[in-house]
């Protein structure tokens, strides 16, 4: 939807840094029920622990929820979907960029989750599943839920330094501008607008530029 509000998140040591925290408060609104989609779906003890660190950022951002939901292969596809479809904010955890896909596809939550209305957080591979085109390093880009029309490469400032890792996101640039994300930094996209803040370039034919105030 245009008026949508969508967080895309590299990651972060302890928490939304205070700039960050002021822009997520802002832009969450209803705080009914918060969703977590998983990036393993089996992997159940390590998702609730990565679910109840990332709630605690938000609760220490300000942002608290009435109820908070997890899916993962513990609740069926049909109960997924419901839960999306009463979303107040959607978090796209980070974790196995393509598996994450993968569940959302075969749970059929890719469509409710581009249809709601939902404020929509994405960190690490969640963030790379939101954009148009899904970017993993040594795997080809593939057509992912299209939330914005960007591409994103989180972790990029341990990423720069590495010529071949370097050459697979250059390449990419010449098919879709990249935004590269380093820890530390969000963008934020509203009504068409895209808001970087923290260390975020943006890569285009090659060219790199940092686009952060």
């Amino acid at each position: 939807m245009a008026d949508r509000f969508l967080a895309f998140f590299s990651d972060f040591d302890d928490g939304f840094p205070p700039e960050i925290a002021t822009r997520l408060r802002g832009g969450v609104s209803p705080r009914g029920r918060l969703v977590f989609v998983c990036s393993n779906p089996p992997g159940h003890e390590k998702t609730d622990m990565h679910a109840q660190w990332k709630r605690g950022w938000l609760e220490a951002a300000g942002i608290s929820f009435a109820r908070c939901d997890v899916i993962d292969d513990r609740i069926p596809p049909e109960r997924a979907q419901e839960l999306i479809r009463a979303a107040s904010c959607i978090f796209l955890m980070g974790g196995n960029t393509k598996q994450q896909f993968r569940f959302m596809e075969e749970y059929g939550l890719a469509g409710p989750i581009r249809q709601s209305p939902a404020a929509a957080l994405g960190l690490s591979a969640g963030a790379i599943n939101m954009a148009a085109l899904a970017f993993t390093l040594r795997e080809p880009p593939y057509p992912a839920l299209a939330l914005a029309d960007i591409t994103v490469t989180p972790h990029f400032g341990g990423r720069k330094n590495d010529p071949e890792r370097m050459d697979e996101i250059l390449a990419v640039s010449h098919r879709h501008p990249i935004y590269a994300m380093c820890d530390g930094s969000a963008i934020f996209v509203q009504d068409g607008r895209v808001e970087p803040l923290g260390e975020v370039y943006k890569i285009h034919f090659g060219n790199i530029e940092g686009v952060s105030p």
